[in-house]
């Protein structure tokens, strides 16, 4: 059986470690319960903000995605977040969330998680990724979804 891809963003894997929010700690731990079942994936921009984390948080999430698949950020991908910068979707302050959303499409994953609900996790991005995708030839759609929907 083939397993569904998870694009995780660097939220879902903080909030693992992060108790401030103990709704979202909890839902994040059974998320991570659930991960066996699918092919989690993250890009080099996940590990380059999970860098940024200060000890011994930054080691712990290190290992909590050291198993991981590495999506790549093609030249394509970059061109895909400029489409949706271009198309207002993010601004280009939110270049990274740009750039999430566009991995989960050339990568083809089935789901982008995130507990970004500013900038991904909402009803315009939802609405407005797709119709950029197919203008730029991707017809995969890409389910963009918060962990305590798995």
């Amino acid at each position: 059986m083939i397993k569904e891809s998870l694009y995780l963003d660097t939220s879902v894997i903080s909030n693992y470690f992060d108790t401030r929010d103990p709704m979202i700690h909890q839902f994040t731990r059974e998320f991570w319960a659930k991960l066996p079942k699918y092919r989690p994936l993250i890009s080099r921009l996940v590990r380059t903000e999970i860098l940024q984390a200060s000890e011994p948080v930054r080691q712990q999430m290190l290992d909590l995605v050291v198993d991981f698949e590495l999506a790549p950020i093609l030249p394509e991908t970059q061109e895909l977040a400029d489409a949706y910068v271009a198309a207002n979707i993010f601004s280009a302050k939110q270049y990274n969330d740009a750039i999430h959303a566009a991995v989960a499409t050339t990568t083809q994953v089935d789901y982008l998680v995130s507990w970004n609900f500013r900038h991904l996790v909402r009803v315009k991005t939802k609405r407005t990724i797709p119709l950029v995708n197919s203008s730029k030839g991707y017809s995969k759609y890409i389910q963009i979804i918060a962990p305590s929907e798995i």
